[in-house]
């Protein structure tokens, strides 16, 4: 990202399919990962950088998230070869997931 956010990087990615990656000559380092999966990508907005970028491209609101404390980011990577718009599905356990940690 430009300009990148304070704390991210490969670290964030916390899936169990990133080893796959290493196939990749940029990512030839990067580790399986080897703990409990919750999401995609993992961030902890502890500055509150990416929910300012969010708030200023109109994917959150400004009057909640301007004052309030930064989440934890849990992030999803859904992916399609088809329109931007195509439908997508997650499972019964992702969606109690979502459920459970929505505000």
């Amino acid at each position: 990202m430009d300009p990148p956010l304070p704390g991210f990087g490969k670290g964030n990615w916390e899936s169990r399919i990133r080893k796959y990656v290493t196939a990749h000559e940029n990512y030839q380092d990067m580790e399986a990962w080897k703990g409990q999966e919750n999401a995609d990508i993992m961030y902890d907005d502890v500055r509150g950088e990416f929910t300012k970028l969010l708030i200023d491209n109109g994917y959150l609101d400004r009057k909640v998230w301007a004052n309030a404390t930064p989440p934890k980011y849990w992030l999803e990577v859904k992916s399609t070869i088809g329109e931007c718009d195509a439908t997508f599905f997650v499972g019964p356990t992702q969606y109690e997931e979502v459920c459970d940690k929505a505000i």
